[in-house]
Order: C-alpha cells, then sequence, then structure tokens
C-alpha cells in the first residue's frame, strides 16, 4: 500500500487532470469545433473558422460568448458573483458587450457618430453581464495592445486592472447621476471618427470594393484583404433578392423608394467576423438615388442566429435587432440602410457596407493610443456609453443606482477584480485551445458540397 503522502499526492494529481479535461470540453463545446459545424459539410470553412478563433486571446473572447454564458452560470473565477446584484435591472443591451462591437457609423446626413455597431446578440440582459463582458474586454485589450512594442505592451497589462475599474466607476457614475454626464473624451474614439469621417465623405468603399467597366459599377471578386474574399452567389439566391429588398425596405424608418434597392451586383463574402465567422454573408450593390454608378450604395446581408445571453427575451432575432436599433443608437438614422427580414429561410440583417463604418480595433491600440492613460481615457468612454444604452430602456432611476451608489468605490473595484480574474481565465482557455488545435483541425476535402439546412443561402453558387 502506498505511503499517505503518495496516495494523496496522486489523488490530487487526478483530480488537476480531471479538471483540465472538463475545462477542455468545456472549450471545444463553447467552439462547437467538430467537423462541419461551420457549416454543415464544409470542412475548410470550419477549419478556417478555428484558425480565426484561435489567432489570439481576444478573437477568441469574442468567438466563445457561449463559453461566458456557461461559466456566467456556473460563477467560475466569480464571473457572475457580486454585493451589487439587482433584480429587475434586466435593461435592452447589447448581450456581447465587448470593445470591438463598439465603432462609427454613417447617417443619412453623412455625419459619422460613434455607436454600438454589432447588434447580433443585443437583447434583455442582467445590466453585471453587460458590464463585466465589457471590463474583460478590455482586460485582454491591454493584453492586445502595442502589438510591435513589447514594452509598451507590458505597460498596458500592468494597468489593467485600472482600465477595468475605471469603465467600472464611468459606468457606476453615469447611472447613479440624474443629470446628463459630460462626455468622456477619448484620444482612441476621437482618431476613429476622424479617419471615419474622411473615408465616409470620399466614398471610399467604392473604390475598394468595386470597378467600373463600360459605365456599369460591378463588385470586385476574389481576395478584399488578408481575410476576406468575395465570390459569386447562387442563381437561386442572386434571383431572390428583390423579394429581400422588398421585405427589408419594410423595417427602415422613411425607407427610399423601391427602385433605390434595384441590384446591380451581388457576391457571397467569407472571412469576417468571430463568433458570426461562419454565418451567410451577401455583399450587394444597389442602384442608390440615380442611375448614376457614382452614386450606387452597397449593403451587407448577414444571417442572425438566436442571441446568447442568460435569458433570451425573444426567439426573433430580427425582431430583436430593430428593436436595438431604436434603443441603443444616439440618434435614430445613425445608419438608415439598417434594417432586417426573413430571405430564403433565414432571419437576416442589412446594413451599410461603408468606408465611414469602421470599428474599433484593439491592434490599432498602439503608440499614443495605446499608453496606459490612453485605454483608460477609452475605458471611461465605453463605461459612461454602455450606462446611457443601459438608461434608455430602464426606468428611472434605474434600478441597479440604489446598490450602486451605496459603495461606487466599491462597485468598481469588485468590476476590475472579477474582470482581471476572468481575463486570467481567458487567457488560459486560449492556451488550451492552441495545445489542442491540431487535434480538432476538422478534415474534408476542400470542395465538399455541404449537407442541406433549413437556410438555403448556404447553397454553393
Amino acid at each position: 500500500m502506498p505511503p499517505p503522502r503518495l496516495f494523496a499526492l496522486a489523488l490530487a494529481t487526478l483530480c488537476c487532470l480531471d479538471a483540465g479535461a472538463l475545462r477542455d470540453a468545456a472549450v471545444r463545446s463553447a467552439l462547437a469545433l467538430a467537423p462541419g459545424a461551420a457549416r454543415p459539410g464544409d470542412a475548410s470553412l470550419a477549419a478556417a473558422r478555428l484558425a480565426r478563433v484561435s489567432a489570439s486571446p481576444f478573437t477568441f473572447y469574442r468567438a466563445t460568448i457561449a463559453l461566458f454564458l456557461r461559466d456566467w452560470r456556473a460563477d467560475t473565477a466569480g464571473l457572475a458573483r457580486s454585493r451589487f446584484d439587482a433584480d429587475g435591472a434586466t435593461p435592452l443591451g447589447l448581450g456581447d458587450a465587448h470593445v470591438e462591437n463598439f465603432g462609427t457609423l454613417v447617417g443619412r446626413d453623412g455625419r459619422v457618430t460613434f455607436e454600438p455597431d454589432d447588434l447580433d446578440g443585443a437583447d434583455r440582459v442582467p445590466y453585471l453581464w453587460d458590464l463585466r463582458r465589457l471590463t474583460v474586454s478590455l482586460c485582454l485589450a491591454a493584453h492586445a495592445s502595442n502589438p510591435r512594442d513589447a514594452v509598451a505592451r507590458r505597460a498596458a497589462v500592468e494597468a489593467a486592472r485600472d482600465v477595468a475599474r475605471d469603465a467600472a466607476l464611468a459606468y457606476g457614475t453615469a447611472v447613479c447621476t440624474p443629470a446628463a454626464v459630460p462626455e468622456a473624451p477619448s484620444a482612441v474614439i476621437e482618431s476613429l471618427l476622424r479617419r471615419a469621417q474622411r473615408d465616409a465623405d470620399a466614398r471610399a468603399e467604392l473604390d475598394e470594393l468595386t470597378e467600373v467597366l463600360d459605365g456599369e459599377r460591378h463588385l470586385r471578386r476574389g481576395a478584399l484583404d488578408a481575410d476576406a474574399r468575395l465570390v459569386d452567389l447562387s442563381p437561386a439566391s442572386r434571383a431572390s433578392l428583390g423579394e429581400l429588398f422588398e421585405a427589408y425596405r419594410a423595417s427602415l424608418p422613411g425607407a427610399p423608394a423601391a427602385s433605390f434597392f434595384a441590384v446591380v451586383d451581388a457576391a457571397r463574402e467569407y472571412g469576417r467576423g468571430a463568433s458570426n465567422y461562419a454565418s451567410a454573408r451577401v455583399v450587394a450593390l444597389v442602384r442608390g438615388p440615380t442611375d448614376d454608378a457614382a452614386d450606387d450604395v452597397i449593403v451587407e446581408v448577414k444571417q442572425l442566429a438566436d442571441a446568447v445571453t442568460p435569458a433570451s427575451a425573444t426567439g426573433d432575432p430580427a425582431g430583436r435587432v430593430l428593436a436595438a436599433r431604436s434603443a441603443l443608437w444616439s440618434r435614430p438614422d445613425a445608419d438608415p440602410y439598417w434594417g432586417a427580414a426573413r430571405w430564403r429561410g433565414c432571419s437576416v440583417q442589412v446594413r451599410a457596407e461603408a468606408a465611414g463604418a469602421k470599428g474599433l480595433r484593439v491592434s490599432r491600440l498602439a503608440g499614443a493610443l495605446g499608453t496606459p492613460a490612453a485605454l483608460r481615457e477609452l475605458a471611461r468612454a465605453l463605461g459612461q456609453r454602455l450606462a446611457r444604452i443601459h438608461r434608455r430602456t430602464l426606468p428611472s432611476p434605474a434600478p441597479q443606482a440604489a446598490a450602486i451608489a451605496r459603495d461606487l468605490a466599491g462597485f468598481a473595484d469588485e468590476q476590475a477584480d472579477a474582470s482581471v480574474r476572468y481575463a486570467a481565465q481567458v487567457l488560459d482557455d486560449w492556451r488550451r485551445l492552441q495545445r489542442m488545435a491540431r487535434g480538432l483541425a476538422p478534415r474534408g476535402r476542400r470542395d465538399e458540397r455541404p449537407r442541406p439546412t433549413a437556410c438555403a443561402l448556404f447553397e454553393a453558387p
């Protein structure tokens, strides 16, 4: 019989191995990386999604909201634990309020504004779900900042707790203050707005995505950049675009005439997104206000899925997006082409494909925009923005305000500590994926045809 100490050591080792195996299984389950899971029968798309998800911890976090939900319910690393819980504080929120789901949109008047720019996950959520999804992402953004400067990145990582705390403090202050709080300045957001307005004024998307042949504009085919590519759309989907745009127009306030959406060209797009990497996407070039090719308009049509949140309020993805568009933006026409409809068995979202619509990207948090001071500015601006979004769909005063006001500093500290802990869990999970990636790589021919699905947009051209 082994000595008691050796037995205890062996038992502890076995428990650690079991815990590690369980976590590996949780990561695999959340990513749904079985062969063909990205699109039934399409091994090449599943492999591309695996490569995208495993590229960086931040992309992994973006793609694994299902794991975040699992850990929320299990209170892994204290993710859902709080002294500031507030029953009834379930605003219509982003559902996935990470840093890169904010950006610029181009309004009807051509002016760009800073808004939530991904409404796929918008839903009624516990207020802390949205806030912690944001503050954890800010910690991970610090780890992703200054990609070519290790010294600057180390300084940002050391400031990660302060960054998360500033976001929570700004959120709590804005929720608890009846009067409007002056907008928090951010060099990162101001830089984004300048670049976006420049490209919106130039209609730069026309040069980037199209070419003019014999006086008629067409979408380019092939690689658009290192990630995205356009290919021909199936004849059946191409033929039904008129039906889509007629249904979609009904979702637009002040919709243009039907002739505005006369289709000039359309193509399937691959290579965008993280959690929705495998979603069907179509880029359509439409006539616009006149027959002149110079004022053609480009829109993106994207398949919508059910929200991944603690308690989804509705099973209607298109309805969720339209409700969020009305409630979450600072101006109703932040993107006048943003609507939703049903098309070929799918709920889809339609939005402008405009160069002036630019997302916040953690890869751009470098130099003067990647210092601890700049990251803390950004955190305060995003925390304040999230509070304003939540207050629009909650009673006044907001139900969470009384709980937060009792100890505003303690609230900020709690969110900072919880975010640092869970960010460490994300980094560990990403390393797990790195170790597992070889065995998870789907096998199959690149030309393998997908099996039939309820969504006809998955058919091959």
